[in-house]
């Protein structure tokens, strides 16, 4: 419960995108529609880095995945994503969260 408690506010200064939690498991998700859109992703990205970083907490950085979904070829495949340590995220075309499997297609 206290863990609970500590991650209640993960998305305080978050804007634009939506961010859920179950357990310890964390997912931001934001429609994106134009570069633009990517730079505000990667925003909101470094906004619960820097909670973290404010919380005493770190994130392993070989589990974050990165799963795309829509038509926009040209922003799916030009746009990149970073993890606080510069890490990129890598892109996955299936991802499972909490025992569903989710596909692009």
């Amino acid at each position: 419960i206290l863990f609970l408690i500590l991650i209640s506010d993960i998305d305080k200064d978050v804007s634009h995108s939506t961010v859920s939690s179950f357990a310890d498991d964390t997912r931001i998700c934001m429609t994106v529609s134009s570069i633009a859109d990517t730079a505000r992703l990667q925003a909101n990205n470094n906004q619960i880095f820097q909670w973290a970083a404010e919380n005493n907490m770190k994130f392993n950085d070989e589990k974050f995945q990165l799963l795309r979904y829509g038509k926009h070829e040209e922003i799916k495949s030009s746009s990149e994503y970073k993890t606080n340590s510069g890490h990129k995220i890598e892109r996955n075309t299936n991802v499972k969260d909490l025992g569903v499997i989710m596909s692009e297609d």
